[in-house]
């Protein structure tokens, strides 16, 4: 399946946000993408086929994902239980 990130050349202010300033090279691309989800949760960020996916939508979906790898890395023992906690906290709703 071909997923197809919207391009919206007017959006000036998505495009601020992602290329504002010496700080913003010392973000990580999903801080980045949290930055762009919080100010716009109902914008579309991407389409799957024909079906248009929000940017609050995807961070929720990016999110049950990290918690399933990290439960996943803890079952195996591959971290303890103090970075599993730590790690979590870092992720949203």
């Amino acid at each position: 399946m071909y997923i197809n990130p919207v391009q919206n050349p007017a959006d000036e202010r998505i495009n601020e946000v992602l290329s504002s300033g010496r700080e913003q090279l010392e973000e990580t691309l999903v801080e980045r993408f949290e930055k762009i989800a919080h100010l716009y949760p109902h914008r579309i960020a991407l389409k799957m086929g024909e079906v248009p996916v929000s940017y609050a939508e995807l961070n929720g979906l990016s999110n049950r994902v990290a918690r399933a790898i990290l439960a996943e890395r803890y079952a195996r023992g591959e971290i303890d239980l103090e970075e599993y906690r730590e790690r979590l906290g870092n992720l949203e709703g």
